[in-house]
């Protein structure tokens, strides 16, 4: 049992990490805001017992592939290609995964409540931004900039928006089938069918789009009998079977994407973002081929990509006065700059939170950190996970509170 001091901190954690929560699927800026905050108190909360929670922290299993990967990253810095002083790479997005390890002192002895507390938090802040679109479509906020095309948080939603708010639809309906009470299944029931409808309706994210129908194929494999199993699965592809001809954003997606992928492969046009993305990807293969084991170097790829006057999203060639900084892949990007050694030890993380996801006694915890995993690796293919501090936050986030070890006791102190 914690004494009155730690119970204090203790839901101080549940207080910060609730926040963080809650800031995810919003913008950017208060992503940061969240994560700097719950990463402040992970520093604070270091000094109490700082042996035991180091010992905590090196004994995740996931803990020495993220120390690794990092330190690759750093060693990246001294023979980068970049122009930019190294100094500075060091605390750009980089050095967010050390917050990895200041996440983890503060989820140090957590109960299961803090666990539940702050996915609900997630669930809600996911609602919330339903509304929000919703009032935005309707142009109920016309006048106001920041929901408007091309607004900070209109972009955000279109960007990444949707897989968030995917991972929190996940979230709402593995409590559905995990819940005992009535009156708590049935909001989780809206709640999914309310983020599903956000993702699939109001997101023009193919990335998003994907993402979710993997998630949702992924759960009746989790949650239901090998004699239920098929009915699930028959009712989640007639589900999204009518979103495809009802929903024009998420049938227009989906062609948009097959018909740019037939275009590129065929005539070499890139002219639309999954073009592009393909362009990306060969002329990134064409960098790595240069430098294949240690690739260009921490903040590399940008000079490099200039080098070979690749194509930008302006459909031009990359220049130093307008670059393209990234190839909106996390795989390609790490071969260029990291080389073979950054993408094995990539895969090597991946894996353990794999193997990992597979431990957790409590079932809950086991279905979403499994889910949460192919989340990672399929957007990874779509977007780039480092680079970008935004779903960097979003996966270093739940690496830890899906990963933690959990104390039995349900009630906080």
């Amino acid at each position: 049992m914690l004494n009155k001091f730690e119970c204090r901190l203790d839901k101080l954690v549940v207080y910060f990490l609730s926040i963080t929560a809650v800031c995810i699927p919003i913008s950017v800026a208060l992503q940061n805001f969240g994560f700097i905050l719950s990463c402040l108190l992970g520093l604070i909360y270091c000094f109490f017992n700082f042996r035991d929670k180091l010992r905590y922290v090196f004994a995740n299993p996931t803990s020495k592939w993220f120390l690794l990967f990092y330190a690759w990253m750093v060693i990246g810095l001294f023979y980068s290609n970049a122009t930019n002083h190294w100094l500075m790479k060091i605390f750009s997005e980089e050095s967010y995964l050390l917050g990895f390890f200041l996440l983890l002192f503060t989820v140090y002895k957590a109960r299961l409540a803090t666990f539940t507390i702050i996915l609900n938090c997630y669930i809600a802040s996911c609602l919330f931004v339903f509304v929000v679109t919703v009032l935005g479509d309707i142009h109920f906020l016309p006048n106001i900039a920041w929901f408007k095309h091309p607004g900070p948080y209109y972009m955000f939603f279109k960007i990444y928006g949707a897989l968030f708010m995917a991972f929190g639809g996940y979230i709402a309906l593995q409590f559905f089938v995990n819940h005992k009470k009535t009156a708590a299944r049935v909001f989780y029931a809206i709640s999914f069918l309310l983020i599903t409808y956000n993702v699939l309706w109001m997101s023009d994210s193919r990335s998003g789009y994907i993402v979710y129908i993997l998630l949702l194929l992924l759960f009746p494999f989790q949650v239901a009998t090998k004699k239920l199993r098929i009915g699930l699965l028959v009712v989640i592809i007639i589900g999204l079977v009518s979103a495809f001809i009802f929903s024009s954003n998420f049938s227009a997606g989906l062609l948009r994407a097959k018909n740019s992928t037939t275009e590129y492969t065929s005539k070499g046009n890139y002219y639309s973002s999954t073009g592009l993305r393909l362009e990306y990807t060969k002329n990134c293969i064409r960098l790595w081929k240069q430098k294949p084991i240690i690739g260009y170097g921490t903040g590399g790829f940008l000079k490099a990509y200039v080098d070979i006057h690749g194509v930008t999203a302006g459909e031009q060639p990359s220049t130093m006065q307008h670059p393209q900084t990234d190839p909106e892949n996390t795989y390609t990007f790490i071969l260029v700059e990291h080389g073979l050694i950054g993408i094995v030890l990539l895969f090597l993380l991946y894996l353990a939170q794999i193997r990992r996801a597979f431990t957790f006694s409590f079932k809950l915890q086991r279905h979403l950190a499994q889910g949460f995993v192919l989340l990672v690796v399929a957007f990874g293919w779509a977007g780039n996970l480092l680079l970008s501090n935004s779903p960097l936050i979003f996966y270093l986030f739940f690496s830890v509170i899906l990963f933690a070890d959990y104390q039995t006791e349900e009630k906080l102190c």
